[in-house]
Parts: C-alpha cells; sequence; structure tokens
C-alpha cells in the first residue's frame, strides 16, 4: 500500500471512469520467443510444481510450466498417478514433445530422456520362452508377476465363470513366485502376456497345454532362431488380455486449470 509502480495502460472504459492497468505487460511476454527457446526434442531441467491425476506440472523457468502426461512418465510400467515416479519440488530432465505458443502450452516427456527398451525387451522374451517372477498383483482376470529388465507379465485366466476365477485367485498369494511361457510381448500395454496351464481355464487346459508342449519340444532351433507359437494360441491369449486387465492411463482434461493437488 502506498508504494509507487510503474503500469501499462490496457484499456479505458470512460462511460464507467475506470482504467485497467498491467504490471507485468511492462516486461516482454516469455511466450513470444518459446518456440525458439524449447524446440521440440531437447531436454532441458525442470522442478516439478503440483501433481494430477492425469500428470505431472514442471516449471521449466519462471512464468513457463509444461506438463509431462502420466503416459509419458515410464517406458515399461502401468502408471495411476505420477506420485508413483516423481514429487513436487523435484528437479528432473525432460524431453520437449509438442509446443504452442497459442495455446499457451508445453508437452514434455520424462521417459523419453532415455532410449526405448522394448525392441531389446521383445528380442529377450522369445515366444515359448520360460520365465518367472515375484507375484505383485492377484486380479480377478489375471495374475501379474514382475519380470526382469522392469517389466510386468501377465497370465491371463482363461475362460470360466466369475467364481472359478475368484476360486482360483484365491490360490496365489502376492510375493510368492510364478512361472509361465511367454505367448506375445505388448508394448502398447506395457506387458508380457504369458500362458500357464493351472490359469487356462477347465475347458481349455487340457488341449492348449498339449499345444504348446508338443510345439515346444518339436521344435529345432540355432542359437538367436527365434521361434512362433501357433496362431490358435496366439488367440487364446489376445482374447484373455482383452478380458484381462484395463491398462488406460488418465487422461487430460480440457483446461489446465482444472489442476488439483
Amino acid at each position: 500500500m502506498g508504494d509507487d509502480v510503474d503500469a501499462k495502460v490496457l484499456s479505458i472504459d470512460t462511460d464507467e471512469r475506470k482504467i485497467s492497468l498491467g504490471v507485468k505487460q511492462l516486461t516482454p511476454d516469455p511466450w513470444d520467443e518459446i518456440e525458439e527457446k524449447f524446440m521440440v526434442g531437447t531436454v532441458h531441467k525442470c522442478t516439478v510444481q503440483n501433481l494430477t491425476q492425469f500428470g505431472a506440472f514442471a516449471e521449466l523457468e519462471e512464468g513457463i510450466d509444461g506438463l509431462v502426461h502420466v503416459s509419458d512418465l515410464s517406458w515399461t510400467k502401468v502408471i495411476k498417478h505420477p506420485k508413483e515416479v516423481v514429487e513436487k519440488g523435484q528437479e528432473i530432465e525432460v524431453r520437449i514433445l509438442e509446443v504452442s505458443r497459442e495455446n499457451r502450452r508445453i508437452s514434455l516427456g520424462y521417459r523419453q530422456v532415455s532410449d526405448d527398451p522394448w525392441p531389446e525387451i521383445m528380442n529377450f522374451y522369445e515366444a515359448g520362452k520360460e520365465v518367472s517372477g515375484e507375484i505383485i498383483r492377484v486380479l480377478d482376470k489375471g495374475i501379474i508377476i514382475q519380470l526382469e529388465k522392469e517389466v510386468e507379465g501377465i497370465i491371463p485366466f482363461g475362460k470360466m465363470s466369475k467364481k472359478d476365477r475368484r476360486a482360483l485367485a484365491g490360490q496365489y498369494e502376492v510375493g510368492a513366485n510364478l512361472s509361465g511361457i511367454v505367448m506375445k510381448v505388448s508394448p502398447e500395454d506395457k506387458k508380457v502376456v504369458l500362458y500357464k496351464e493351472e490359469l487356462a481355464g477347465m475347458g481349455k487346459r487340457t488341449s492348449a497345454a498339449d499345444e504348446v508342449k508338443q510345439y515346444l519340444s518339436n521344435q529345432e532351433t540355432g542359437s538367436g532362431e527365434k521361434l512362433e507359437l501357433p496362431k490358435e494360441l496366439l488367440d487364446l491369449a489376445s482374447h484373455a488380455e482383452k478380458d484381462g486387465v484395463d491398462n488406460t492411463p488418465p487422461t487430460e482434461p480440457e483446461s489446465e486449470s482444472e489442476q488439483e493437488e
């Protein structure tokens, strides 16, 4: 109160006898040259300012914030909330994905600072390979296990009633070790789809298991040569997977004004 300040006249309303003034308008708008300063593809340090269900807002410089969408926080994990990866006040490195001067929005990528690991993961988890890991979640429609290379594997339950699925799920506990046969790798869902005889369902258990065992026993492959499982087995895995876990990440609301703690 009582301080002298410089201001710029923004508008004059003679009828209301009012003059609108602005202080920030005395300095250049940082968004005027935003596309030249933060070019798409470049990496920058920033500080996490706020976390929402759909992503993390980070400050690149004073007055310039960008959004890391929840889907851009990890290559290999399905992130439900950004607090699983980052926290407020944390300094992180991000890659500029998109800049809109008109909408005053910058899209940032956290995972994009590192290389996409999925090509290597797909080579490592060849179809027909038996793998094992620790159970991290037991769901009504399948079991999630932690595999090597920081990737999760899903063993979907086969076609059976909900009652049978619950009974089957009750036989497995988080922390126990479980093995399965690799059916396919799904980078889109960030999962390795596995098959296990005991979880395939009573109706298809014997035939599906026999097909897998018979196929694998008949294969003679040299080192470095990949196995291709029968289409019917892959169809079975795909159908079970679609009936299984919903990995759709939260969507961003239309306005950034909908930020929430």
